[in-house]
């Protein structure tokens, strides 16, 4: 269970680092612009991720 929420965690934070850089590195591109909306939708699919994954391991893990 521990390393579980370990990479859970992980790809939580390094996902959401990520959806901030793209909105920052956005703000270069002619046209684009970063906006914090779109940075709390990337994490919020995160979070949905994460949790239908932890679903489907929870349901294997149930059937073993």
């Amino acid at each position: 269970c521990g390393k579980l929420f370990t990479s859970t965690s992980f790809s939580f934070v390094l996902s959401s680092i990520y959806a901030i850089f793209d909105e920052y590195r956005q703000t270069f591109v002619i046209g684009r612009s970063g906006n914090i909306n779109d940075v709390i939708i990337d994490i919020t699919g995160v979070i949905i991720g994460i949790i239908i994954i932890g679903g489907i391991i929870w349901i294997i893990r149930k059937k073993k």
